[in-house]
């Protein structure tokens, strides 16, 4: 926790009867928050996951090799085959982690309507459940009856 604080991500207080430390959260600590409407945790326990960050332990291997990607090397497969075809629970991970991110795109449109402006069909490339493409549309009804198209 204290490297957490010192990092920015909570506040450390001291308590005055005993002087131990307390913690509240910041403006960071609170997209960590279940439940909340802004939630990115799914995102950090993706990212922070240690069947995926071991592939790391590769890249030397991979920049030497033929592989096309560090995830090949490290599990003899690509990545989108290893989240939908092996392994269903990281695939359900992935596209938490994916809508959680999507959602800080809401907050972003609150102060960046111009952005979209003059856009007639937009395109959600990558893969998930379309929750970017459906802010956005939610966000510009206009776009809402143009092509909207989910790419995988």
């Amino acid at each position: 926790m204290r490297f957490l604080a010192h990092n920015g991500i909570f506040d450390i207080h001291e308590r005055q009867e005993d002087h131990e430390p307390t913690y509240a959260l910041t403006s960071a600590s609170k997209l960590l928050v279940s439940g909340s409407d802004h939630c990115l945790s799914p995102m950090v326990l993706l990212n922070t996951d240690q069947l995926l960050t071991s592939t790391y332990h590769q890249l030397g291997e991979w920049i030497r090799g033929e592989d096309l990607s560090v995830f090949e090397t490290a599990y003899g497969t690509s990545g989108w085959r290893f989240f939908f075809e092996k392994n269903p629970e990281y695939f359900r991970l992935f596209n938490e982690a994916m809508a959680s991110d999507s959602r800080i795109v809401d907050l972003a449109l609150k102060n960046c309507t111009s952005v979209f402006e003059g856009l007639d069909p937009i395109v959600d490339v990558g893969g998930g459940t379309g929750t970017t493409a459906r802010i956005i549309c939610d966000a510009f009804p206009k776009l809402k009856n143009d092509c909207v198209m989910q790419i995988y």
